[in-house]
């Protein structure tokens, strides 16, 4: 048996124990609203329930702005890749009158003296 579903269960076991202990009704006040009386284990229940869309809800939100991240992060390393490979296949020459660095194309014209 997993660790999780170990720990699922001994939850279950405990809520299932606590309803038991506790079958009385309860109100719940808020401000100036009071609910109706419901029974203690409906309303941890609904407790419950409600975390865990709120987790959730909560968890996909990070998980939407992390995929973005992520999703931003490679179309900007794919355009650093592609810089990088540009650069490397560009070949550079000095010119020795004034240390310009030209694109092989335009290639320094040799002055022949006869």
């Amino acid at each position: 048996m997993e660790w999780k579903s170990l720990i699922i269960l001994v939850l279950v076991l405990f809520f299932i124990s606590f309803a038991l202990q506790n079958p009385g009704e309860t109100v719940v006040k808020f401000l100036t609203w009071h609910s109706p009386s419901v029974p203690l284990v409906y309303l941890l229940v609904f407790s419950l329930g409600l975390g865990i869309i709120i987790a959730r809800l909560l968890g996909m939100i990070k998980r939407i702005k992390l995929h973005n991240e992520i999703r931003r992060l490679k179309k900007k390393i794919k355009s650093q890749d592609d810089e990088l490979k540009r650069l490397r296949t560009l070949s550079l020459i000095s010119t020795p009158q004034n240390n310009e660095i030209l694109d092989p194309t335009e290639a320094p014209t040799e002055n022949v003296s006869d």
